[in-house]
């Protein structure tokens, strides 16, 4: 199996035993499946213990055949498919940010939720504003929420109108000069807003937090890529080296997003595994622009060479009994290998940097925005994902 702690899987229970373990009605996708959520907890070479709400198990599918509650136990035959619903590095990045999002400023300080992972990073610095924003307005009319206990009329304060105000001194000229373009549309490149969406575009361009809203056919998306727009306006007058960072819920939100970018003339790169991309974007991901950056493709073939023969070395000694190389020499040809992997790691970090950096808009998914390549981009280098690539050279 490839389940990890702290992934969340569907147990789906199958029908006709283990025979219909690839039949329809198994699927969890099924709209007559009889499935509950769990957590994975621990996992083993042939095992995965598993946490599940109290009374799930047994309402769905009954007693377990080695249950010891009052229930007694139950059906010996009944068997069971489990699927990874979300994957434990969505977890993590969530849990970070959140972790981030609550911490208690010090003194003026950066807020440090992980010591051990800040302290490489410098901190990820956040907008107060935002944060105040985002923590202010949790529940504000819940009778329940512990937070307002004696307190009878929650306000929001001047929250609003700080949130109101531009976030640069320059702010509403560059928007006003991105709405004039948008009006005149020159190149035929927006369609012909409305009031509302006009407004709604301005807003971005011009206040710190925007929220626009809509149902189904209304232009969101439409009105996203003017905001994108104008933001890449404004990020080409603060510096060459300023994105633009728009992340969407789902991998269908970030795509449509995408391509409503690319056909306003934006450079794009889709961050995100290759697998969730739309396949009309791939070129645009960061797989592709590592495929055409020749420096890393060499230092993959070199690397790939490389731990190919020293493999074919090593199985060829074994079946010489006579011929045993000295550990320096085995140590060499291990040495070797690592630097090899190593260099092809380093080039592709940095073909992916640089197509992040001639990027207009990073788009990706909410979790994806903390994707590691998009993270080294930025200078930031999570230590776990320095031991992931540690664990790959050792596996080569």
């Amino acid at each position: 199996h490839k389940f990890s702690a702290n992934d969340v899987i569907v147990i789906t229970l199958q029908p006709r035993g283990t025979g219909d373990f690839l039949g329809v009605s198994s699927l969890p996708t099924n709209k007559d499946a009889v499935l509950v959520e769990a957590r994975v907890l621990n996992i083993g070479p042939s095992y995965v213990d598993v946490a599940i709400p109290a009374g799930k198990f047994s309402t769905a599918f009954g007693p377990a055949s080695n249950n010891v509650g009052d229930e007694g136990k139950g059906d010996p035959s009944l068997r069971v498919r489990v699927d990874r619903f979300f994957s434990d590095v969505p977890f993590k990045r969530m849990a970070a940010a959140l972790g981030q999002l609550t911490s208690v400023q010090q003194n003026g300080e950066v807020p440090v939720s992980n010591p051990k992972f800040d302290k490489r990073v410098g901190g990820f610095q956040m907008d107060n504003l935002l944060k105040e924003a985002i923590l202010s307005t949790f529940a504000i009319k819940d009778e329940t929420n512990i937070l307002l206990d004696g307190i009878e009329n929650p306000s929001l304060g001047d929250l609003p109108k700080k949130l109101a105000k531009p976030p640069l001194p320059a702010s509403i000229q560059w928007a006003d000069q991105v709405m004039a373009y948008i009006k005149a549309n020159p190149s035929q490149l927006f369609p012909v807003y409305n009031e509302p969406q006009l407004t709604a575009i301005r807003s971005a361009l011009t206040r710190r937090l925007t929220l626009i809203q809509g149902p189904p056919g209304t232009g969101k998306t439409t009105v996203a890529g003017s905001v994108a727009f104008g933001f890449v306006h404004q990020c080409r007058k603060i510096s060459p080296h300023c994105k633009v960072l728009a992340t969407a819920f789902s991998n269908v939100g970030a795509d449509n997003m995408a391509e409503k970018f690319l056909s306003l003339g934006l450079k794009v790169v889709r961050v995100g595994k290759p697998s969730g991309v739309s396949e009309s974007l791939w070129s645009y991901t960061l797989d592709a622009a590592i495929q055409r950056d020749p420096n890393a493709q060499h230092a993959m073939n070199v690397a790939a060479k490389v731990s190919a023969k020293v493999k074919k070395q090593s199985t060829d000694t074994k079946s010489r009994r006579s011929s045993k190389q000295s550990p320096s020499a085995e140590r060499a040809k291990r040495d070797a290998v690592t630097q090899a992997v190593k260099d092809s790691i380093q080039a592709c970090n940095i073909a992916a940097t640089r197509a992040l950096r001639e990027a207009d808009v990073i788009v990706s998914t909410s979790v994806g925005a903390a994707d590691a390549q998009l993270l080294a981009a930025c200078g930031i280098y999570p230590e776990e994902d320095e031991q992931d690539s540690q664990k790959k050279s050792n596996n080569l």
